[in-house]
């Protein structure tokens, strides 16, 4: 995964992804995790990179860690139904 996170979970976009991506499908890394801001930044990747990697895109660490750890459960998590964009004036809703 890369991304940076907020206090409260929440996966910000990063810059970059290009490279690290045809990076990561170089290194035969098969799944990468991406702040799901960064949608619009796979649109500009070689369809080679597309197609070789499984892009999954993250809101908020719940999210990235049952993708990491696919059958493990923490106190709390129960709570991710209820977590929620907050959006602020000139944001694109994450």
């Amino acid at each position: 995964m890369t991304g940076e996170l907020t206090l409260r979970g929440y996966v910000l976009p990063v810059g970059g992804i290009k490279e690290k991506l045809i990076g990561a499908l170089r290194a035969g890394v098969k799944t990468v995790l991406l702040p799901l801001r960064n949608q619009k930044d796979v649109a500009d990747l070689p369809d080679e990179v597309k197609e070789g990697l499984e892009i999954v895109h993250v809101r908020h660490i719940w999210e990235a860690m049952r993708h990491v750890w696919l059958e493990a459960h923490w106190l709390g998590e129960e709570h991710l139904a209820e977590v929620r964009v907050i959006t602020s004036p000139g944001s694109n809703g994450m």
